[in-house]
């Protein structure tokens, strides 16, 4: 197999001292954001606790692409530097470094101690856009080759140097071949996406992909998993969830079975009983498998991937599976974790399912109600067949949700789990891990002071330390004197930075829902002055710095408060999530934020932006539809937005299960736009009442799909002579990551807003036509609205 020169860098040396701290003041820009370097995860320590490792991820804009970097310490080093004051900074090795593909995805490396800690085996991004299996040796700095170049590693296992390893299929990526079209066709029932866009080939879409070819490597033998009956390639799913680095599968001690989430062939009907997460009652069926247009039928599979999951057992030999417990995952129910993969104990009895429901065969009712509300972190024992609960898992909507970032067994000992909480933004202030032991009664309990065995022998403890108003550094803390140094800043250049600072605010609506939010105000806030608003959505940020908000898609905080703006970012009401009441719920959020702020003297009313992206498009139509609160400007960037096209557009062969997209439409509206379901459309979808929008739209399009999904309000807005401006980015990912196309939406959000609430226009020559266009739009908003405050650019005649 050739090498893969273009795509690894191994460094042999150690990485040099970073450069010197710029401590400029300077305005952070949508530039400084997208090549700051974010922290993926945070630090893998190697079995045998010598080393641990780190990934970083960031733009490189005079390249045009997403960089990715494999850090490696010595643990020893990094305790002699704890501990010791006049110790010199430990360097990190740099492993490995990827930057040859544009659209690269976040999370863009995945990566696996071996078994001995002799080395690293990791996924990363080819310049073909195919994710490829290496493994690097940690003393040599030699790196192999493990999969080939034109496939796409989906995921993948390692026990000893026993591989197992899954990639998309040839037919799948293959699309259709061209003009083999008949003369006529019978495309009834049929996805008119699917029609008009054959399957994108991305990365993203790809590495997501519901089903995909399985192929071992065992005691040096490699070969095709295939179905000693049928003789076809074997399928599984390869990848838990959009959250998760890992594989959801798992390899068994003796390399002869994978732990897989795998379709029942007939799932029992007292199944639905299962519940979903809080917030997502009405939903959860659009998380099953094969709901997204690109996921094309392969074998057979279209009738299966509609199907609940379960656990099951993979025999390498055979390709055969077999149940495990008779329970489904939760992940198909809508019960989102950052980690489904199962893990074996080191004796093979045993396997810890990290997201599954228990089973409902118990006579105690009140346990069997418990069993129905929600997935667990579960262990299934091979030998008795039983299926217990670790830790219930609380997702959703849900207050005090958290997520699992990893969950395994002691090695030394099966009858202790240790379970590593995500950092991320669904989880609460506390503990980032915990020990859970089998007690003499058969049940799961929590250790005081319990540690993960590998952290605890080692005498420092790293993290990665950040908050709201402070990016990732890694801190190494001695344990025995508690004394903490700082170990590695990835973003010296931002040293001494003013960011201004955010805070979390709370407050209720008038429906009694407490709202969570990232107040960001501009760097020299002054007590006093009321600042324009920017509203961002779809979640806040818990306990990780705030930049440009919970994705790279067209939000852009610090940059907006860089530029005098004041910015929040709020989470939804999910009280009726799903349903006809949701749009109003978050109108009434919005509005009771403004209401709070202007009590505060924080803000000015009349100059109040909004931004939605993906689900909460359609909130952000909603409050242009109510005109609640009373915007100056809004953006949306591709997303839902529950209208007739919308409706009518997403009917093909999938429309007749309850789970569709033209079905989970009519819900939320609460019919059919047909007869007399019509009426509630009139009512409920706002998409039908943007006559009342007296706020200016930017409509920020990635691709000709999303344009045509949005062409509705579009196309509305435009016959109204609103002023609507609609952008077409190019193709690239939902969260966005290429560096160019981070550029235009993130700088176009900074850009428009500040002229609708600042009357700021940038001087830069290369957007003379964007503010041409806006001028005229400003002029339309003048006219049309004439008793309310404008505060744009007008054209020169005026």
């Amino acid at each position: 197999m050739k090498a893969a020169v273009a795509l690894i860098s191994v460094v042999s040396a150690f990485a040099g001292r970073e450069c010197e701290a710029d401590t400029s003041t300077r305005q952070f820009t949508v530039a400084d954001d997208i090549e700051m370097s974010q922290v993926q995860g945070g630090p893998v320590i190697s079995p045998d606790g010598k080393y641990f490792c780190l990934i970083t991820q960031r733009g490189v804009l005079d390249k045009n692409i997403p960089e990715y970097s494999l850090w490696v310490w010595s643990t020893d080093e990094v305790a002699r530097f704890a501990r010791d004051p006049l110790v010199r900074m430990p360097a990190p090795i740099l492993l490995a470094r990827v930057n040859n593909y544009k659209d690269g995805p976040m999370n863009g490396m995945r990566v696996r101690w071996l078994d001995d800690s002799s080395g690293i085996a990791y996924v990363a991004l080819n310049a073909a856009g195919n994710f490829q299996l290496f493994e690097t040796d940690l003393k040599t700095r030699t790196t192999q080759t493990l999969s080939s170049e034109d496939r796409n590693v989906t995921g993948f296992d390692v026990q000893g140097r026993n591989y197992v390893y899954t990639v998309t299929s040839p037919e799948i990526v293959a699309g259709p071949a061209a003009e083999t079209q008949p003369q006529s066709a019978d495309i009834t029932g049929q996805s008119l996406f699917q029609l008009l866009f054959p399957l994108r080939r991305d990365p993203e879409s790809l590495r997501f992909f519901p089903y995909s070819e399985v192929w071992a490597t065992i005691q040096g033998k490699r070969w095709r998993v295939e179905n000693a009956r049928s003789h076809k390639p074997v399928h599984v799913y390869s990848s838990a969830s959009a959250y998760s680095e890992e594989a959801s599968f798992s390899l068994s001690p003796d390399g002869r079975s994978l732990a897989v989430i795998h379709p029942v062939a007939s799932a029992p009907q007292y199944w639905d009983r299962y519940a979903a997460p809080t917030g997502y009652e009405n939903t959860r069926g659009l998380y099953r498998f094969g709901t997204a247009p690109e996921m094309q039928p392969l074998d057979g599979v279209r009738e299966q991937v509609l199907k609940i999951c379960s656990y099951q057992l993979l025999d390498l030999s055979s390709g055969l599976f077999s149940p495990l417990a008779n329970a489904p995952t939760g992940r198909l129910f809508g019960w989102h974790s950052y980690f489904d993969a199962p893990r074996w104990s080191a004796d093979g009895q045993a396997l810890l399912l990290s997201n599954s429901f228990l089973l409902l065969d118990v006579a105690n009712r009140k346990e069997q109600e418990e069993h129905v509300r929600h997935p667990c972190v579960a262990v299934f024992d091979l030998r008795t067949r039983e299926l217990s609960c670790v830790l219930p898992l609380i997702a959703g909507l849900d207050k005090h949700r958290f997520g699992v970032e990893d969950a395994r067994f002691d090695q030394r000992d099966r009858h202790r789990i240790i379970i590593h909480f995500t950092a991320g933004g669904w989880l609460p202030s506390g503990k980032l891990s915990a020990v859970y032991r089998l007690n003499a009664r058969g049940d799961w309990t929590e250790e005081t002071g319990g540690e993960d065995p590998v952290l605890e022998a080692i005498p420092v403890e790293v993290i990665v330390q950040q908050d709201l108003n402070h990016p990732p550094v890694l801190i190494a803390i001695d344990k025995a004197t508690k004394t903490a140094r700082t170990l590695w800043d990835p973003n010296p250049q931002f040293r001494d930075r003013d960011w201004g600072e955010a805070s979390i605010i709370t407050w209720k609506d008038k429906t009694a829902w407490e709202y969570t939010a990232d107040l960001v105000k501009p760097p020299g806030f002054a007590a006093g002055k009321r600042y324009p608003l920017v509203i961002q959505t779809h979640g806040h940020i818990a306990q990780a710095f705030l930049a440009s908000g919970v994705t790279t898609t067209g939000f852009a905080a610090r940059e907006l408060a860089a530029a005098g703006i004041l910015v929040v970012q709020m989470d939804w009401n999910g009280q009726h999530f799903g349903e006809a009441q949701e749009g109003d719920d978050q109108v009434e959020g919005f509005s009771s934020l403004v209401t709070k702020l202007d009590h505060e003297g924080l803000i000015a009313p009349d100059k109040v932006g909004l931004v939605g992206w993906s689900r909460s498009v359609y909130h952000t139509y909603a409050a242009l539809a109510a005109d609640r609160p009373r915007l100056a400007a809004a953006s949306v960037i591709e997303g839902v937005n529950y209208g007739y096209w919308e409706y009518m557009n997403s009917v093909d062969e999938s429309s007749h299960a309850r789970d569709s997209q033209s079905n989970a439409t009519a819900r939320m509206i609460g019919a059919a736009p047909v007869g007399a379901g019509l009426q509630l459309w009139f009512k409920h979808s706002p998409i039908f009442n943007l006559d009342r929008v007296s706020a200016p739209l930017l409509m920020l399009e990635t691709g000709k799909e999303a344009v045509l999904a949005d062409w509705e309000p579009y196309a509305a807005l435009y016959s109204l002579n609103k002023p609507v401006d609609l952008i077409l980015l190019p193709s690239g990912s939902h969260v966005q990551t290429n560096p160019r196309q981070r550029l235009a939406s993130q700088g176009t959000t900074v850009d428009w807003f500040r002229f609708w609430l600042q009357s700021f226009e940038d001087p830069d020559p290369a957007k003379t036509e964007q503010y041409r266009r806006w001028e005229q739009l400003c002029d339309m908003q003048v006219t049309q609205n004439p008793n309310q405050p404008a505060f744009c650019v007008r054209t020169k005649t005026h």
